[in-house]
Protein backbone atom coordinates (compact mmCIF):
# COMPACT_ATOMS: atom_id res chain seq x y z
CA UNK A 1 0.00 0.00 0.00
CA UNK A 2 1.29 3.55 -1.00
CA UNK A 3 2.22 6.02 2.36
CA UNK A 4 1.24 9.04 -0.03
CA UNK A 5 -0.85 10.80 -2.84
CA UNK A 6 0.70 12.81 -5.47
CA UNK A 7 -1.76 16.06 -5.41
CA UNK A 8 -3.09 15.39 -9.48
CA UNK A 9 -4.60 11.89 -7.99
CA UNK A 10 -6.12 13.83 -5.43
CA UNK A 11 -7.12 16.40 -7.41
CA UNK A 12 -8.65 14.41 -9.80
CA UNK A 13 -10.91 12.20 -7.08
CA UNK A 14 -11.81 15.26 -5.27
CA UNK A 15 -12.53 17.84 -7.99
CA UNK A 16 -9.54 19.99 -7.75
CA UNK A 17 -10.87 22.30 -5.05
CA UNK A 18 -11.09 19.84 -2.28
CA UNK A 19 -14.53 20.46 -1.88
CA UNK A 20 -17.01 17.00 -1.70
CA UNK A 21 -19.14 15.41 -3.74
CA UNK A 22 -22.65 16.61 -2.42
CA UNK A 23 -23.23 19.64 -0.29
CA UNK A 24 -23.74 23.10 -0.41
CA UNK A 25 -20.63 24.24 1.92
CA UNK A 26 -17.35 23.45 0.07
CA UNK A 27 -14.00 23.13 1.85
CA UNK A 28 -11.08 25.56 0.78
CA UNK A 29 -8.08 23.84 -0.14
CA UNK A 30 -5.82 23.56 3.20
CA UNK A 31 -2.34 25.23 3.38
CA UNK A 32 -0.05 22.02 1.94
CA UNK A 33 2.90 23.32 3.99
CA UNK A 34 0.78 23.15 7.36
CA UNK A 35 -2.14 24.45 9.46
CA UNK A 36 -3.04 27.51 8.80
CA UNK A 37 -1.40 30.25 11.83
CA UNK A 38 -4.40 32.65 12.34
CA UNK A 39 -6.04 31.76 15.81
CA UNK A 40 -9.58 30.74 15.86
CA UNK A 41 -12.54 31.28 18.40
CA UNK A 42 -14.81 28.89 17.06
CA UNK A 43 -14.13 24.79 17.08
CA UNK A 44 -14.63 22.90 14.07
CA UNK A 45 -16.53 19.56 14.56
CA UNK A 46 -15.83 16.53 11.87
CA UNK A 47 -18.88 14.36 12.36
CA UNK A 48 -17.73 10.96 10.14
CA UNK A 49 -20.34 8.83 9.86
CA UNK A 50 -21.19 5.71 7.73
CA UNK A 51 -21.93 1.59 7.86
CA UNK A 52 -19.93 -0.10 9.97
CA UNK A 53 -17.10 -1.28 8.65
CA UNK A 54 -16.45 1.41 5.84
CA UNK A 55 -13.36 2.72 7.28
CA UNK A 56 -14.24 5.45 9.61
CA UNK A 57 -12.20 5.07 12.42
CA UNK A 58 -9.38 4.27 10.21
CA UNK A 59 -10.19 7.76 8.58
CA UNK A 60 -10.34 9.19 12.23
CA UNK A 61 -7.62 8.08 13.83
CA UNK A 62 -5.17 9.10 10.86
CA UNK A 63 -6.96 12.23 10.38
CA UNK A 64 -6.44 12.76 14.49
CA UNK A 65 -2.51 12.23 14.02
CA UNK A 66 -1.57 14.00 10.94
CA UNK A 67 -3.50 17.34 12.82
CA UNK A 68 -1.59 16.67 16.21
CA UNK A 69 1.76 16.27 14.26
CA UNK A 70 0.62 19.41 12.50
CA UNK A 71 0.79 20.87 16.26
CA UNK A 72 -3.20 21.46 16.17
CA UNK A 73 -5.20 20.55 19.55
CA UNK A 74 -7.72 17.96 18.24
CA UNK A 75 -9.73 15.58 20.49
CA UNK A 76 -11.39 12.57 18.74
CA UNK A 77 -14.70 10.68 20.28
CA UNK A 78 -15.37 6.75 19.27
CA UNK A 79 -19.03 5.53 19.38
CA UNK A 80 -17.70 1.67 20.20
CA UNK A 81 -16.15 3.64 23.33
CA UNK A 82 -19.73 3.41 24.44
CA UNK A 83 -21.61 0.42 25.76
CA UNK A 84 -25.23 2.63 26.10
CA UNK A 85 -26.48 5.96 25.15
CA UNK A 86 -24.18 6.27 22.79
CA UNK A 87 -24.68 9.77 21.39
CA UNK A 88 -25.84 11.28 24.25
CA UNK A 89 -23.42 10.68 26.23
CA UNK A 90 -20.67 11.35 23.12
CA UNK A 91 -22.54 15.07 23.09
CA UNK A 92 -22.32 15.46 27.13
CA UNK A 93 -18.75 14.81 26.52
CA UNK A 94 -17.88 16.77 23.67
CA UNK A 95 -20.16 20.06 25.42
CA UNK A 96 -17.84 19.39 28.18
CA UNK A 97 -14.33 19.36 26.54
CA UNK A 98 -15.56 22.24 24.08
CA UNK A 99 -16.41 24.07 27.74
CA UNK A 100 -13.23 23.44 29.25
CA UNK A 101 -11.66 24.21 26.35
CA UNK A 102 -12.50 28.17 26.45
CA UNK A 103 -12.51 28.31 30.08
CA UNK A 104 -8.31 28.31 30.33
CA UNK A 105 -7.36 24.94 29.35
CA UNK A 106 -8.08 23.18 32.90
CA UNK A 107 -7.90 19.65 31.46
CA UNK A 108 -5.20 17.80 33.54
CA UNK A 109 -2.92 14.63 31.84
CA UNK A 110 -2.20 14.28 28.08
CA UNK A 111 -5.13 16.57 26.90
CA UNK A 112 -3.91 19.29 28.64
CA UNK A 113 -0.10 18.67 27.44
CA UNK A 114 -1.69 18.70 23.98
CA UNK A 115 -3.11 22.28 24.68
CA UNK A 116 0.14 23.19 25.79
CA UNK A 117 2.20 22.13 22.84
CA UNK A 118 -0.24 24.32 20.91
CA UNK A 119 -0.07 27.30 22.18
CA UNK A 120 -2.54 29.18 24.92
CA UNK A 121 -4.68 30.86 22.36
CA UNK A 122 -5.25 27.35 20.83
CA UNK A 123 -8.87 26.24 19.55
CA UNK A 124 -9.74 22.71 20.56
CA UNK A 125 -11.17 21.01 17.49
CA UNK A 126 -13.53 17.99 17.60
CA UNK A 127 -13.55 14.64 15.38
CA UNK A 128 -16.64 12.32 15.97
CA UNK A 129 -16.83 8.30 15.22
CA UNK A 130 -19.73 6.59 14.62
CA UNK A 131 -22.31 5.20 12.29
CA UNK A 132 -24.83 7.99 13.51
CA UNK A 133 -27.05 6.25 11.56
CA UNK A 134 -29.81 8.58 12.45
CA UNK A 135 -29.91 12.60 11.48
CA UNK A 136 -31.24 13.54 14.73
CA UNK A 137 -27.75 12.43 16.53
CA UNK A 138 -25.93 14.49 14.16
CA UNK A 139 -28.08 17.37 14.31
CA UNK A 140 -27.36 18.01 17.74
CA UNK A 141 -23.76 18.69 17.30
CA UNK A 142 -24.45 21.97 15.39
CA UNK A 143 -25.47 23.68 18.60
CA UNK A 144 -21.85 23.58 20.08
CA UNK A 145 -19.86 24.59 17.25
CA UNK A 146 -19.11 25.15 13.32
CA UNK A 147 -20.05 21.43 12.28
CA UNK A 148 -19.21 19.38 9.09
CA UNK A 149 -20.56 16.35 8.32
CA UNK A 150 -18.22 13.18 6.32
CA UNK A 151 -19.67 10.32 4.80
CA UNK A 152 -17.46 7.44 4.52
CA UNK A 153 -19.38 5.05 2.32
CA UNK A 154 -19.22 1.58 0.68
CA UNK A 155 -21.46 -0.91 0.16
CA UNK A 156 -23.69 -3.17 2.36
CA UNK A 157 -21.86 -6.22 0.46
CA UNK A 158 -18.24 -4.52 0.79
CA UNK A 159 -19.04 -4.03 4.65
CA UNK A 160 -20.68 -7.20 5.28
CA UNK A 161 -17.35 -8.38 4.12
CA UNK A 162 -15.06 -6.59 6.02
CA UNK A 163 -16.93 -7.12 8.90
CA UNK A 164 -16.56 -10.89 8.75
CA UNK A 165 -12.96 -10.25 8.81
CA UNK A 166 -12.62 -8.11 11.71
CA UNK A 167 -11.69 -9.31 15.42
CA UNK A 168 -14.52 -7.13 16.68
CA UNK A 169 -17.10 -8.12 14.32
CA UNK A 170 -20.85 -7.34 14.70
CA UNK A 171 -23.61 -9.68 14.48
CA UNK A 172 -24.49 -9.49 10.35
CA UNK A 173 -27.92 -8.89 11.10
CA UNK A 174 -27.18 -5.81 13.04
CA UNK A 175 -25.37 -4.25 10.20
CA UNK A 176 -28.02 -5.13 7.70
CA UNK A 177 -30.47 -3.50 9.66
CA UNK A 178 -28.08 -0.59 10.36
CA UNK A 179 -28.11 0.00 6.51
CA UNK A 180 -31.94 -0.13 6.57
CA UNK A 181 -31.95 2.51 8.84
CA UNK A 182 -29.42 4.68 7.53
CA UNK A 183 -30.68 8.24 6.97
CA UNK A 184 -27.81 10.09 4.75
CA UNK A 185 -26.05 12.92 6.17
CA UNK A 186 -26.30 16.75 4.48
CA UNK A 187 -22.52 15.69 3.38
CA UNK A 188 -19.77 18.19 3.14
CA UNK A 189 -17.70 15.65 1.95
CA UNK A 190 -18.31 12.20 0.44
CA UNK A 191 -15.58 9.41 0.55
CA UNK A 192 -16.01 6.15 -0.89
CA UNK A 193 -13.36 3.60 0.26
CA UNK A 194 -13.95 1.00 -2.28
CA UNK A 195 -13.00 3.28 -5.06
CA UNK A 196 -10.47 4.68 -3.15
CA UNK A 197 -6.77 3.71 -1.74
CA UNK A 198 -6.56 4.28 1.96
CA UNK A 199 -4.00 7.26 1.32
CA UNK A 200 -5.53 8.93 -1.28
CA UNK A 201 -8.77 8.83 1.07
CA UNK A 202 -6.82 10.19 4.10
CA UNK A 203 -5.00 12.90 2.36
CA UNK A 204 -8.65 14.26 0.76
CA UNK A 205 -9.82 14.61 3.96
CA UNK A 206 -6.70 16.20 5.36
CA UNK A 207 -7.18 18.83 2.92
CA UNK A 208 -10.82 19.50 3.22
CA UNK A 209 -11.05 19.49 7.01
CA UNK A 210 -7.56 21.87 6.67
CA UNK A 211 -9.49 23.87 4.71
CA UNK A 212 -12.77 23.98 6.62
CA UNK A 213 -10.63 24.98 9.85
CA UNK A 214 -8.82 27.94 7.89
CA UNK A 215 -12.38 29.07 6.98
CA UNK A 216 -13.04 29.89 10.96
CA UNK A 217 -9.64 31.70 10.49
CA UNK A 218 -11.04 34.62 8.44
Amino acid sequence: MRTDANESEIDTVFGGDWSGRVGSRTAERGDANGFPSVARTSAVIVIVCGLPASGKTTLVRGLRRRLSDRGHAVESFHSDDYDRRTYERMYEEVAATLGVASANRTQSGDVAERYERAGADATVDVLLDGTFFERRWRNRFYRLGTTYEVWVRASLSTCLERNRNRADSIPEEGLRAIHARFEPPRADLEIDTEALDAAVALDGLESAVLGWMRRESK
